[in-house]
């Protein structure tokens, strides 16, 4: 959950109702502690029967199926229950004002100005925020996390009164509803310790409750934004073999605490604030209702941003080719094994200061975010995603989603409001994709040209245009090239054969595009083309040669579409009188999985780096590199200190 997201949106939601609050009971106030319940018999067998109000669904190997077995995907929101986070919409957010009325009033009556504004959703994944279950004597201000202070019984109580009667309420509008605990992980997570204890308290009462223990219309998202873990030997990290044997051993304890009571769909986190899945491949979670809960925003897999996240940094990134990268490293492998359910994704520009992710939409198989995470999530197959978007931004959109209208948030061709909620149309009447296209955009191209080095190879994606609206064209598209001498056709695949110029024509959906295709001779290290902030922010004197990374930053040369080295035998580095040589240096190059997906590195010794290329060569990770799609090639430093460089070349 973002919290600093919600301090910049709070107080532009509404004002606070002038509603009287209800009175207060007395053992609710700041330093009056609710003395704890006895604790049930976690051993003693639930067996509760609901009447399902939905169709049922459940996994299936890769896929969440219906009763029939059709393959689904779900397409939501979310909301959250704290009245800090809703701008005081029902009360002030000091401990004692819990007005459980005016919270549903209010909650429940942006649901329906949600659905009235005509999005087609049908899912909401609800925060379970922890305004409600924190002890009434947590000291404030206060460092301690939240967790810290959970108070079992208040939770139980609110559950009853807030929680569940916001269930109903979604199933009674016909949407499913995920749960998500309202704790956020802490730094690293340990098997065991304080907040192990608190989700397993948690998710006791939440899969013991008869209303939604065994309610197939609920689903269950186990824990929010795990960062590291320790593994066997108290080490803290992520994302490598250790890490990745201990996640899964941490997760698999809340899925079978769950299953003693309940058979509920559930939804699995990965580390890296839910960007890291690779180690689920290895390390498989014993169940057979479960998926994997991903987050997915601007900078993370490699993808495009206007501005770093507050998480994982990455600024703009590489395009289609390295966002596509980074989701085949993370994603795709955990995708391959049961259903993905993006519960965080937004995008929109900067300026309107009201997503979480600062990019624009793009085009699929070019620059931006939008089309190109709608490309990965149809070319995937088996995801469900929700907009991020504030709930009460989305019940606006009937006032303010206007096409022609002034531009503003709502309806900028850029952000996700007016994209998404035109894709969830599509979604609503069983498309992927526009039923007609009033225009085609080639992804990449650039004033009506697309630029390959010879050897080069790229992926063609069309997109469709229906005025502001932009969505990737999955099926259907039809690709000719003039001259097969410059370059050449293997399925949606453009390889260029030799130095020159042609034309390609891409038909589909009733529309035809043009454009003109340049090979260039094979240069890989155009100065004028060097990026010294792929990660972390830095600095470059091009006539010199010498940049300065930022910390733990990396610079370097960035290739899209990707070049094919397998007829070359090495790449070498010389760096020059210039470098700082506490810098740390090492030259890294990374295939299709972007920066995301490990490299091949070697340090520099004497100012000299040598990187001897073949097709069985492993990167830092123990995967393969594929030396036929090299989409980055570049110097990893400390940081801080100049690296000069006097020539870089391949043999």
């Amino acid at each position: 959950m973002k919290k600093v997201f919600f301090l910049i949106i709070a107080g532009l939601i509404m004002t606070a109702c002038d509603k009287e609050k209800d009175d207060i009971n007395p053992n609710d106030k700041p330093g009056t502690e609710t003395p704890e319940e006895p604790i049930v018999n976690e051993d003693e067998p639930v067996n509760i029967a609901i009447n399902h109000t939905l169709p049922m669904l459940h996994t299936d190997g890769r896929w969440l199926v219906d009763e029939s077995g059709k393959h689904i995907n779900l397409h939501g929101f979310w909301q959250t229950y704290s009245p800090w986070f809703n701008g005081d919409a029902w009360g002030k957010h000091s401990w004692g004002d819990y007005n459980v009325a005016e919270c549903l009033r209010y909650n429940q009556n942006e649901i329906d100005r949600i659905l009235e504004s005509g999005w087609k959703m049908d899912f909401m994944r609800l925060h379970m925020d922890p305004y409600w279950s924190l002890s009434r004597s947590r000291p404030y201000p206060t460092s301690r996390q939240e967790y810290e202070d959970f108070n079992e019984t208040l939770f139980k109580k609110y559950l009853d009164e807030v929680f569940v009667p916001m269930v109903e309420y979604c199933i009674s509008k016909g949407l499913y509803v995920i749960l998500m605990p309202g704790y956020s992980a802490p730094e690293c997570l340990a098997k065991d310790d304080q907040f192990h204890q608190v989700l397993t308290r948690l998710w006791t009462n939440i899969s013991r409750h008869p209303k939604l223990c065994n309610n197939m219309d609920v689903m269950f998202e186990l824990v929010n934004e795990p960062r590291q873990i320790k593994d066997a030997n108290g080490v803290a990290g992520g994302n490598d073999d250790s890490h990745n044997k201990a996640l899964t051993e941490y997760m698999q304890s809340l899925v079978d605490l769950i299953r003693k009571n309940a058979k509920n769909i559930i939804w699995v986190p990965g580390t890296g604030y839910q960007s890291q899945y690779a180690g689920y491949a290895k390390y498989k979670i014993n169940d057979d209702n479960y998926g994997f809960a991903v987050h997915c925003y601007p900078g993370w897999y490699g993808s495009d941003a206007e501005k770093e996240s507050a998480e994982l940094g990455g600024a703009w990134g590489g395009g289609f080719e390295s966002f596509k990268g980074g989701w085949d490293a993370q994603i795709a492998p955990a995708a391959k094994i049961a259903p993905i359910m993006v519960t965080e994704m937004d995008w929109a520009p900067e300026m309107y200061n009201k997503s979480w992710g600062k990019s624009v939409t793009g085009e699929a198989g070019g620059h931006g975010f939008g089309a190109n995470f709608k490309w990965l999530v149809e070319e995937t197959g088996n995801v469900s995603y929700i907009l991020f978007t504030a709930p009460n931004d989305l019940a606006d959109f009937g006032k303010y989603g206007k096409e022609g209208a002034i531009e503003n948030y709502w309806n900028d061709q850029r952000g996700c409001p007016w994209q998404i909620f035109h894709w969830y149309e599509d979604y609503a009447a069983g498309r992927i994709q526009p039923e007609s296209a009033q225009a085609i955009a080639i992804g990449g191209a650039v004033n009506g040209q697309l630029t390959l080095q010879k050897g080069g190879t790229k992926r063609i994606i069309a997109n469709a245009l229906n005025g502001t609206r932009i969505a990737p064209i999955m099926t259907g598209a039809e690709i000719s090239i003039a001259d097969k001498s410059i370059a050449k056709l293997d399925g949606e695949q453009i390889e260029a054969i030799k130095a020159g110029k042609t034309t390609m024509t891409v038909r589909a959906l009733g529309a035809e595009k043009t454009i003109e295709i340049v090979v260039e001779e094979f240069n890989p290290f155009d100065f004028s083309k060097f990026n010294p902030s792929i990660w972390e922010e830095g600095t470059f004197d091009k006539e010199t040669k010498t940049f300065v990374t930022g910390k733990y930053g990396f610079a370097g040369w960035q290739y899209s579409p990707g070049l094919n080295l397998k007829n070359f035998s090495k790449i070498v580095c010389r760096l020059g009188n210039g470098t700082d040589d506490s810098a740390g240096a090492s030259l890294r190059i990374f295939d299709g999985g972007g920066y995301w997906g490990g490299a091949k590195e070697v340090n520099f010794k004497n100012r000299e780096a040598v990187i001897e290329l073949s097709e069985n060569m492993t990167k830092s990770d123990g995967n393969k590199l594929d030396v036929t799609n090299i989409t980055i090639i570049g110097i990893w430093t400390y940081g801080g200190k100049p690296v000069e460089i006097k020539e870089i070349f391949i043999e």
